[in-house]
């Protein structure tokens, strides 16, 4: 795997606003979930961040494995779990 960024490998302020800033962003979360709807699953997400689209795909059905870089999102991103009852999402420190 390579070298990673400390941006990407430690805690910080940057993992701690991602989600405030996604979750302004939902307008494609339609469009994600069409697509898996047209082309079946399971799916991958790379660079899955915090989960905001695997977690739409899981909630919607779809069997998803999400990969990132960074350890700190993908900790967040499985956290959300208690979020989405009855949805399964996987995330795997990965570097794509």
């Amino acid at each position: 795997m390579a070298e990673i960024p400390t941006f990407y490998a430690n805690e910080g302020l940057h993992t701690e606003i991602y989600d405030v800033f996604a979750a302004r962003q939902s307008e494609d979360l339609p469009f994600w979930v069409g697509c898996a709807r047209e082309f079946g699953g399971p799916v991958l997400e790379v660079a899955c961040g915090t989960g905001r689209v695997a977690w739409a795909l899981a909630d919607a059905g779809y069997e998803v494995v999400g990969i990132d870089l960074s350890e700190p999102m993908l900790a967040r991103a499985q956290a959300k779990q208690a979020e989405h009852p009855g949805a399964v999402a996987t995330f795997v420190h990965a570097d794509m």
